[in-house]
């Protein structure tokens, strides 16, 4: 491609153009005609036509902004934008940005502008500067009110739904304890029951023994007197270690001592008259 500029020239003026620079001002940038300026790129636009975006670039020793304005490209056109629609975006961001604007506040201020089309944002304005001047607080004064309300409202809320399980869970708490409770008086009857059990089997065992003692006693020919009476005598002999079987003959010779109408003492002195006849023979 001679077409009398150098390579280098022919770059620049590429990235000037793709920079918007008009074919004027790339002219007097580099010191040449404005119509070797639109020569070369209707050269350029023939070749793209002709052999691709790639190797024209290439021929004309472009640099990598090309690629980049061809990606942009790609980009606005999957998000489905013109290079106007684009241009003017890009010129509402400019002028947000100078005034302020934090980008992130770009959706809310956008909803905003939609609400001021709406018939009754002129009314709510009205409503709000009403409010303002009841309240005697300013717009930005009756939101943080709001917004203040709103979180306590929320912890409110929250405290509610709190109470509410905690309630739940005393009310099942309660239904658990009314179930021991009930099942601790069952208990408590059953083990009555079973302590009424035992003491009428304790007099029924009482009686029967009381029966045996009497009907022993009575073939014994023994009576609680002389049981009393012979307590002193028997807790002696049982501290002399005396069996119980000499212990038994003893109070059967000491009845019939008894029935004979002999004294021990009498039996005594008789013991030892004997004793001493003995001892003369």
């Amino acid at each position: 491609m001679a077409l009398g500029l150098s390579p280098h020239r022919i770059s620049r003026m590429m990235d000037l153009y793709l920079q918007g620079y008009s074919q004027s001002a790339i002219a007097i940038r580099l010191k040449i005609s404005q119509s070797t300026v639109s020569l070369y790129l209707s050269k350029f636009a023939s070749a793209v036509e002709a052999q691709g975006l790639e190797t024209a670039r290439r021929e004309f020793g472009m640099t990598d902004y090309v690629s980049s304005l061809h990606n942009l490209s790609g980009e606005l056109r999957r998000s489905g934008l013109t290079i106007e629609e684009t241009r003017i975006g890009l010129k509402l961001h400019r002028m947000l940005q100078a005034s302020g604007v934090p980008e992130e506040d770009y959706g809310d201020l956008i909803a905003a502008l939609k609400k001021m089309r709406d018939e009754s944002f002129l009314q709510a304005a009205v409503e709000l500067s009403r409010l303002e001047k009841s309240a005697g607080q300013s717009h930005a004064e009756i939101v943080s009110e709001y917004v203040r309300k709103s979180s306590e409202i929320k912890k409110l809320d929250e405290r509610r739904d709190t109470l509410e399980t905690e309630c739940i869970t005393l009310q099942e708490k309660k239904k658990t304890f009314s179930q021991d409770i009930k099942k601790l008086t069952e208990v408590k009857k059953e083990a009555e029951q079973m302590i009424q059990r035992l003491r009428n089997e304790a007099r029924q065992e009482q009686l029967r023994i009381q029966l045996a003692v009497d009907k022993k006693m009575k073939e014994a020919n023994l009576t609680y007197k002389i049981i009393e009476a012979l307590r002193p005598l028997t807790d002696k002999l049982k501290k002399l270690n005396i069996s119980d079987d000499e212990l038994d003959i003893y109070l059967k010779e000491h009845q019939e001592l008894e029935e004979l109408g002999i004294t021990w003492e009498s039996f005594k002195t008789m013991l030892e008259a004997m004793k001493n006849e003995t001892k003369e023979d």
